[in-house]
């Protein structure tokens, strides 16, 4: 029986980990507040600009209300193609509120080296743990954080685990993320520098056809082990990363017997948008839910220290038997010598 387990955000967030994209923007304000260099100081307050009236744009767009509904990961990648939408029409534009100098791929380039810094200063050792995973299973990893190898190490093979959107070169890591829309059109404002704005766009998308080709090797590989079984944990199936998948059942469709996705999303609204995506392939009756539960090893520990101790009891009972029976057995051995 072969599993595969796609893991996304939610994965992380259940073991206790500050993953969100508020996080990410609460690091950003942090840095703002904790820069003494005035230049660098300004190139953060740019990122933070870009995150946060992007976000307001797609708040908007989807919401149409100005609560704050996007803290989602998968969300972050999205607004990364609203600023498209920042027309003249958006009451968020004011003036000059986006100034062409915002738009320049250096803040692409700032933005990712603050991406970078955060998700390193991230802690990924967590109290929490699940009892489900095997030896043999494999893991394609949307997450940039190596939880699955700090936690489970002692269970499972890191060399079964594939973070598609991280690559290594050396001694550095380099991160993809990004939305899927094109920007062949031309997006008109009078406010704004319309080419800088598709340029912007363009170099937010993510190149998902071509990160496929790369690891055309890791894709092989799965469809020749045959899939049985496919568990999402944590994983959004957004627009951007369905791709992934597709390829991955279309590979594997003659093998796949069941498909589960963790139960905390199967109760949620995310139960049917599965449910229509595997519909696509004749998989949406074999969907079901996997417990997700956690156990939490503070609340082990006690637990864990009794039993030890239990063992540790009828360990030294057993011995102290053992050594009354050997002088039982000298005592009669010398009897009957005597």
């Amino acid at each position: 029986m072969t599993r595969l387990f796609v893991i996304g955000n939610g994965f992380d967030m259940a073991h206790g980990l500050k993953t969100s994209f508020m996080d990410f923007k609460t690091y950003v304000i942090n840095r703002i507040k904790k820069s003494e260099d005035d230049e660098e100081k300004e190139k953060v307050k740019d990122v933070y600009l870009i995150l946060n009236l992007t976000e307001i744009s797609y708040n908007l767009f989807y919401y149409t209300q100005e609560s704050e509904v996007s803290n989602d990961w998968n969300h972050f990648e999205n607004i990364l193609a609203h600023i498209g939408t920042l027309n003249n029409e958006n009451r968020f534009v004011k003036d000059d509120l986006f100034k062409d100098d915002l738009l320049k791929l250096d803040v692409l380039k700032d933005l990712l080296k603050i991406f970078t810094e955060w998700i390193n200063s991230i802690e990924v050792s967590s109290n929490k743990y699940s009892n489900i995973f095997k030896n043999d299973d494999i893991f394609l990893n949307f997450n940039y954080t190596e939880t699955l190898e700090k936690n489970y190490k002692s269970i499972i093979q890191t060399n079964n685990i594939n973070h598609i959107h991280t690559i290594k070169d050396g001694t550095n890591q380099f991160y993809h993320y990004g939305h899927d829309r094109d920007f062949n059109e031309v997006i008109k404002s009078p406010k704004l520098n319309n080419r800088m704005v598709n340029l912007f766009g363009i170099n937010t998308k993510k190149d998902v056809e071509n990160i496929i080709k790369k690891e055309d090797q890791f894709f092989e590989e799965l469809k020749s082990k045959e899939i049985n079984e496919i568990y999402f944990w944590g994983f959004s199936l957004s627009e951007v990363d369905k791709l992934y998948i597709k390829k991955i059942i279309k590979d594997n469709t003659n093998t796949i017997e069941k498909v589960f996705l963790c139960k905390h999303q199967f109760e949620k609204n995310d139960r049917e948008y599965y449910y229509d995506f595997l519909k696509n392939y004749n998989l949406e009756n074999k969907l079901e839910s996997f417990n997700d539960h956690l156990i939490d090893n503070k609340t082990m520990k006690p637990f864990k220290r009794f039993i030890s101790a239990i063992v540790f009891c009828i360990f030294v009972y057993q011995g102290v038997r053992m050594i009354l029976g050997l002088n039982e057995v000298v005592k009669s051995k010398n009897g009957s010598m005597n």
